[in-house]
């Protein structure tokens, strides 16, 4: 009687039967978006082709450089505009329209829903393509710099900007980018720079 009892009383199957190969099957969502957008009050939008065109490509090569890839792609944001779509709302629908190759499949791997705000998927961008190795090497070529043979002054100036315009997280004092820039620069020009200054650059502010 008991056994009978336990067998009454457990718990039917809610699951309704399947095909065995429906278990085996991806289901259609399967693979949902890491990107969970704020709540957007229109029931139709459009993007046109022409659009995604204008907006810039990154594919995670080594050689490219993702502050510049962040500063086109706000770029383009900036002249786009959908009907009830927030500032926010339009960076974090369209960047992943930026992204091909490597860097989309990275997305893709992120947790579902885990991106709610648009400074996530940028955060998270600069840190997997501006790793720290990447940030040395940069703070290096900055604090050794050096004009070349030949280099006129405003060329090198450009050069040594360059440097701290693809590194802006680099942590050096202005004082010491001056100091750096000015060491590096070869003794005829620095000789030139002190004269141009009334006798010594350390004395101006």
């Amino acid at each position: 009687m008991a056994e009978e009892r336990k067998e009454e009383e457990a718990p039917s199957d809610t699951h309704p039967l399947r095909p065995l190969k429906e278990n085996y099957t991806p289901s259609e969502n399967a693979s949902p978006s890491c990107i969970q957008l704020p709540t957007i009050q229109v029931a139709q939008y459009e993007i046109k082709p022409s659009t995604i065109n204008l907006i810039p490509s990154f594919c995670g090569l080594n050689n490219e450089d993702p502050y510049s890839h962040i500063d086109d792609f706000l770029v383009i944001c900036s002249i786009v505009r959908i009907n009830n779509f927030s500032s926010e709302a339009l960076k974090m629908f369209l960047f992943p329209f930026s992204l091909k190759d490597k860097a989309k499949y990275r997305l893709r791997t992120l947790p579902t829903s885990s991106i709610t705000t648009w400074a996530q998927p940028q955060q998270k961008f600069l840190d997997k393509y501006f790793s720290v190795g990447k940030t040395n090497q940069y703070r290096r070529s900055t604090t050794s710099f050096a004009q070349t043979d030949g280099e006129q002054s405003h060329k090198a100036w450009d050069r040594f900007k360059d440097l701290i315009r693809k590194c802006p997280h680099h942590q050096i004092a202005k004082w010491q980018l001056v100091q750096f820039f000015y060491d590096g620069l070869c003794p005829e020009w620095r000789n030139m720079i002190v004269t141009a200054s009334g006798g010594s650059i350390m004395l101006k502010k």
